[in-house]
């Protein structure tokens, strides 16, 4: 009993374990115990007892779980009373009547001990939210880079109320990257599959990849090539039960969401650098239009004399604007040599760089 109350099932896989061990026992003419069938319905009432509508009574305690938080999407990183390594390192120290003696022992050496016999009421005091440290947590969800603190009080028949250290630890159930950095890989591997029943709008999604192709129902809206790949993959590990097809399912997962997270931005990013370009070319148009009057102005020039300088032609253009009393714009003729350079070209053959007027074909006319 102490170590299958230490594992972290989901209701369907204990659903199927009763069948599994009623069918197994059924073929050798014997039955499950009645501590063992016991065990197995405190377990699910366990897992229940969080996100239950009203309190649930297990054995005599009365577990009042209920809060604002969405238990859909937020899970306990392991059920309140369940014990085992996950949950005395990120549970309350609470003894239940079913808590081993070896357990207590091991929960008492960490800090008090807080006893919730028959009769007791176990409910959740308050949650409060933390940043949560992942190594990929810049690749996460939303949900997936925060996580839930729940302290849970504990009031004893005898009218005495205690809030029991640490508090209970919870993370949303698509926080995949923590859940494989705290070895929980079964939760890991369940927030796969909801984020993938998430992505195709189907749920039971592992019941229904049980069942013949012809049978499935249609995923609601698109998919991404990557997340139907990892479906397929995802039936091949439940059908067959090949490990190495579990393998490529979080390989084509991992895929999915990178390009799902990158593909956004990217767009994003396009997008802006559609509208910067039609910036930069409306401003340029715009000066542009400003300053046709010095190109105006300086081809007139050069009609006069094919040989000027850009300087020199500068200079003339800047002599006729500073009488322009509708000119608005600079006279420096260094200003106005960068908007009249395009009418000229460079000269080879004298003993430095000249720009001279350029060819009509240069000019543009």
């Amino acid at each position: 009993m102490s170590q299958r109350l230490g594992v972290v099932p989901t209701v369907g896989s204990l659903r199927r374990t009763i069948l599994t061990d009623m069918t197994t026992r059924e073929h050798h003419d014997t039955m499950l115990s009645e501590t063992e069938t016991s065990d197995i319905l405190r377990r699910y009432e366990l897992i229940t007892a969080y996100g239950a509508p009203e309190p649930v009574v297990v054995d005599g305690v009365v577990f009042d779980l209920r809060c604002e938080l969405d238990t859909e999407v937020w899970r306990p990183v392991s059920p309140l009373g369940f014990y085992g390594n996950l949950a005395a390192l990120r549970g309350p120290r609470i003894a239940f009547p079913w808590t081993p003696d070896d357990w207590r022992e091991a929960m008492q050496k960490e800090g008090e001990l807080i006893e919730a016999r028959a009769g007791s009421t176990v409910r959740i005091a308050m949650v409060t939210t933390a940043n949560l440290a992942t190594t990929f947590k810049d690749f996460e969800v939303p949900e997936g880079r925060e996580r839930k603190l729940a302290y849970i009080s504990v009031f004893s028949p005898d009218g005495s109320l205690k809030l029991a250290e640490p508090p209970l630890l919870i993370l949303a159930e698509t926080a995949t990257a923590i859940q494989i950095t705290m070895g929980n890989h079964a939760a890991a591997y369940r927030g796969l599959v909801a984020k993938l029943e998430r992505e195709t709008g189907l749920a039971d999604l592992e019941s229904m990849l049980d069942e013949p192709v012809e049978h499935w129902t249609k995923p609601q809206g698109p998919m991404t090539p990557a997340y139907g790949e990892a479906l397929f993959a995802l039936k091949d590990a439940i059908s067959d039960g090949d490990e190495h097809a579990y393998a490529g399912f979080g390989y084509l997962m991992a895929r999915a969401e990178a390009e799902a997270q990158l593909l956004e931005p990217a767009s994003r990013e396009r997008q802006a650098e559609i509208y910067r370009t039609r910036g930069t070319a409306a401003r340029r148009r715009q000066s542009r239009t400003r300053t046709e009057r010095l190109r105006d102005y300086a081809k007139l020039i050069q009609s006069e004399n094919r040989s000027i300088s850009l300087g020199a032609c500068a200079r003339a253009v800047a002599a006729i604007v500073a009488k322009d009393s509708t000119w608005k714009l600079s006279s420096d003729p260094k200003w106005i040599s960068k908007h009249i350079k395009e009418l000229f070209e460079i000269k080879q053959g004298t003993a430095q760089l000249e720009y001279k007027p350029g060819s009509q074909r240069t000019q543009g006319s």
